[in-house]
């Protein structure tokens, strides 16, 4: 029993586990006399660990930047919370959307309430890019768009790229931009591709707006990339032809192009090809009198018959031209008929004096006074008094007022079954046709009639008598037929058809022409 002094501690006390009078050590719960609880370096006789914290069982621990619980700990120096505004050891700030090192556009938005940046780049902006790709425009229907290169894509270039790509510019062995020729002078640049009209996807130029480009770096260079308004811009003109323009409104196409009909560019080794270009598909239109049409690839003109077809009640049937120029003479034949006559048309139009003449089936017309305008039309009504066979154009040669000469693409010929029989001739006897097209080349059509079942023997021979190919020789029960035959192997010149039925032989004369 401790005994009482000048301690200020009552008598009696007990003396604590050091044997101090009035003293204050107690045995913890790990039987340590005056000890904390905490057993090497442990907070607790369980084994609770002590924390960066010092709290005991605490889950705080020093994070990758060194920081007792910091954000680092947890989030590998990610994302909110972040002490001092950052959030990683390097430095890069959290965003507005607890993103680290985030532009604060969180999935193409523009802040983390889900506000859309608009094509002027402003978050939550209103403005919208219209149907031909400009910024607040108005316009809906794309068929209307039309990029203006003066007005729209040169301004561009002016104010981001000619400081460089220019004669005097760091860039003067590249392409220039100072201009729409300097553009496309694709003889100094070593790549064709730069610009590729109606193509931005193969354009060079459009690669080289945007970062990473397959070579050198995204331009304008030492600067931001342009915006994406002003890009669709520059691929919307591409993709309408690279058309440039001047200040009268007049339009040109890049060097190798050319403008159509439709006032496209299109590829000038397409006119002459071999190939009628004329839009109907989708692709050029050279057929129109600005390229001869397609430079004589496509016809010229065209002879038809009346779409109605023949008028068998009045033995009539109405014969069209078209031409995109004027004419000032024609010649054509066409088979199946007897006995033809014009009227109608031109024929009682007095502008033109001379009415076309016919010679067995052939119609020739030379103008005197007046051309026949483009595009006539109806040219006049074949009167005839019987039908042979399919009715049929063949030869045909144009002569325009600008001096070009060329075949006219014939309409479809009116076959013999499509028309009522009682209108048709049941010929008396054996009729050799005229022969179609004539000249030909390689195939020429041979129609013929009988009246009886009988024999018929047709041969081709070669000017000097001498037999070159059998047609046919086999019985034909009456009617009317059409036969074809090709010249095969043979060579340019006039040949003879020889035709026997009934021990009568009747012959005339083709002309193969190639």
């Amino acid at each position: 029993v401790c005994s009482g002094g000048n301690s200020g501690h009552e008598a009696n006390s007990d003396i604590d586990c050091n044997g101090d009078c009035f003293g204050e050590a107690v045995i913890d719960e790990c039987g340590e006399c005056g000890g904390d609880g905490i057993p090497d370096g442990e907070c607790d006789c369980d084994g609770n660990i002590v924390d960066c914290l010092g709290e005991c069982g605490g889950s705080a621990i020093v994070d990758a930047c060194g920081e007792c619980d910091g954000p680092g700990a947890i989030y590998e120096c990610g994302c909110f919370d972040i002490p001092d505004g950052e959030c990683d050891c390097d430095g890069s700030i959290v965003d507005e959307c607890g993103e680290c090192g985030g532009d604060g556009i969180p999935d193409g938005e523009c802040d983390c309430d889900g506000n859309i940046v608009d094509c002027l780049g402003e978050c939550g902006g209103s403005a919208i890019v219209d149907a031909c790709g400009v910024c607040e425009g108005t316009e809906t229907d794309p068929d209307n768009c039309s990029v203006s290169y003066s007005e729209q894509i040169q301004p561009i270039f002016n104010a981001n790229c000619v400081g460089c790509h220019s004669y005097s510019g760091n860039a003067y062995d590249q392409v220039w931009l100072g201009s729409y020729s300097d553009l496309f002078n694709t003889n100094q640049w070593s790549n064709d591709n730069i610009v590729v009209p109606y193509s931005s996807e193969e354009s060079f130029l459009i690669e080289k707006l945007y970062p990473n480009p397959s070579v050198g770096g995204q331009m304008p260079f030492y600067s931001d990339p342009l915006d994406q308004a002003t890009i669709d811009l520059i691929t919307l003109w591409i993709d309408q032809g690279a058309i440039g323009d001047d200040e009268d409104g007049g339009e040109s196409c890049p060097p190798g192009y050319i403008l159509d009909c439709s006032g496209t560019c299109q590829s000038d080794s397409l006119l002459g090809d071999g190939n009628c270009d004329n839009g109907e598909e989708g692709e050029a239109d050279f057929n129109c009198a600005q390229f001869t049409f397609d430079n004589q690839d496509c016809p010229l003109g065209q002879l038809y018959f009346d779409p109605e077809g023949v008028d068998q009640e009045n033995n009539r049937l109405g014969v069209y031209m078209d031409c995109a120029y004027p004419i000032t003479n024609y010649t054509f034949s066409i088979s199946g008929l007897t006995d033809i006559d014009l009227s109608g048309g031109m024929v009682d139009d007095p502008s033109f004096m001379l009415d076309p003449g016919v010679n067995d089936n052939t119609i020739n017309w030379v103008s005197i006074t007046n051309p026949l305008p483009a595009n006539y039309g109806l040219l006049f009504y074949i009167e005839f008094d019987e039908i042979l066979s399919d009715v049929c154009f063949s030869s045909s040669l144009i002569t325009t007022s600008a001096g070009l000469e060329y075949e006219a693409e014939l309409g479809d010929c009116i076959l013999l079954d499509s028309l009522s029989n009682d209108d048709i001739l049941m010929p008396s006897d054996f009729n050799l046709g005229q022969a179609y097209p004539n000249p030909f080349n390689p195939v020429v059509n041979i129609p013929f009639s009988l009246s009886k079942l009988a024999q018929v023997k047709i041969d081709i021979y070669d000017i000097n008598g001498n037999r070159v190919d059998k047609v046919v020789n086999q019985i034909y029960s009456a009617g009317v037929y059409n036969l074809s035959w090709e010249a095969k192997g043979l060579s340019s010149g006039t040949y003879l058809i020889i035709a026997e039925f009934g021990g009568v032989a009747q012959q005339q004369k083709i002309v193969l022409m190639k």
